[in-house]
């Protein structure tokens, strides 16, 4: 007997409403990822430009930030929005849940980074210390209207892409905070801030260190299964940085190259990597890609493993979503819906759900058809 699916649709009067969605099953696999489609679309207020997503580490809930830098929490059981963490009007451009699920860190437009407490809707840490966001003006953008979309939609005017990520780049460089990741045991928290990757504890929000020496704005830090190592890469070249905070020394091994994202694999053996126009995976010993995706049409600027470390997702320029078989570079998917460059991907850590995040404010989720 075929199961029957409830199909939801809310729309609800405040905002940001879940414009319609259905339950999640299969995990998705290397055969069945062909048959992903739309789960559930979720939307932010008018032109607030989804800053992010990420998933609880149970998959039950899942989180995206607005450029009033205030932080939605969905349920995925009902898709009903859950929490609303009132930030500073700062912006947000990344945010992570803290491995026990109570907490979520986000990285702003401003220079620091907050954690908020999702239960209680306090905040529990400041990193670093906010400045005001200064008013921008580049003819027709000025302040909240400066997006990595609208300011790339400018095409020619900035040159090559690469030209156009450092003309971003300077002008959040004085005042932002561009990624933030929370280490898997817990205790530490790392941004990405102008050119440097710095360190916190994340239970007192302490300053423990920084990696300097990059010559272009740091665009992702990720943290390694083991929470030994991280990941850091700019447009100019990658770090892959081992902290030792007990003797405050820090290892860097330098890897020069193009990389707008760079998250490790489960296992940390690999990296998946976004270079100009072009997809790698990457073996961290051997310090060589073995799958190499090249010649894509446009420019990706996220990308994520799924949990069984056999696919990776990307989204970018082209407002639509690829997943990729990460040993062949095949690619087993395409998906449209978004109106907008896609800025951030995530697995569910279940693996039945791929979550995208765009500047049309919404955060799209996918899934098998049943």
């Amino acid at each position: 007997m075929k199961s029957i699916m409830i199909i939801i649709c809310i729309m609800l009067v405040l905002v940001p409403p879940v414009v319609c969605a259905q339950g999640a099953g299969s995990v998705i696999t290397l055969e069945n990822a062909s048959q992903l489609s739309e789960l559930a679309v979720l939307s932010l207020p008018a032109e607030s430009g989804a800053g992010g997503v990420a998933w609880s580490p149970d998959s039950a809930q899942i989180a995206s930030g607005a450029s009033s830098d205030d932080v939605y929490v969905w349920d995925v059981a009902t898709w009903e929005e859950v929490t609303m963490l009132n930030g500073d009007n700062g912006g947000i451009h990344d945010l992570t849940w803290s491995p026990d699920g109570t907490m979520i860190a986000v990285a702003n437009r401003v220079t620091s980074a907050h954690v908020w407490d999702v239960n209680t809707g306090s905040e529990a840490l400041l990193l670093g210390q906010p400045v005001a966001a200064p008013s921008l003006n580049m003819g027709a953008l000025s302040g909240d209207s400066v997006t990595m979309d609208s300011l790339l939609s400018m095409g020619a005017a900035y040159g090559s892409f690469e030209e156009q990520m450092q003309v971003y780049g300077q002008i959040l460089d004085e005042f932002s905070f561009k990624a933030v990741d929370w280490s898997p045991d817990g205790r530490w928290i790392a941004t990405a801030t102008s050119n440097l990757a710095v360190f916190w504890d994340a239970e007192t929000g302490e300053e423990k260190g920084s990696v300097e020496g990059f010559t272009d704005n740091v665009w992702t830090v990720d943290w390694s299964p083991d929470s030994t190592v991280l990941v850091a890469a700019s447009i100019e070249e990658m770090l892959i940085v081992t902290p030792d905070f007990e003797t405050d020394k820090v290892e860097t091994v330098s890897i020069p190259g193009f990389n707008l994202d760079a998250v490790w694999n489960s296992t940390g053996e690999y990296l998946a990597l976004i270079g100009d126009k072009e997809i790698m995976i990457w073996d961290v010993e051997a310090q060589e890609a073995v799958t190499t995706i090249a010649g894509l049409a446009e420019h990706q600027l996220s990308i994520a493993w799924s949990p069984d470390d056999t696919m990776v997702a990307s989204g970018g320029l082209d407002q639509q979503v690829h997943v990729w078989d990460a040993a062949t570079g095949e690619e087993l998917a395409v998906l449209s819906g978004h109106g907008s460059d896609v800025n951030r991907v995530e697995w569910s850590p279940d693996g039945t759900m791929l979550a995208s995040a765009a500047y049309d404010d919404t955060v799209r989720v996918w899934a098998i058809s049943e």
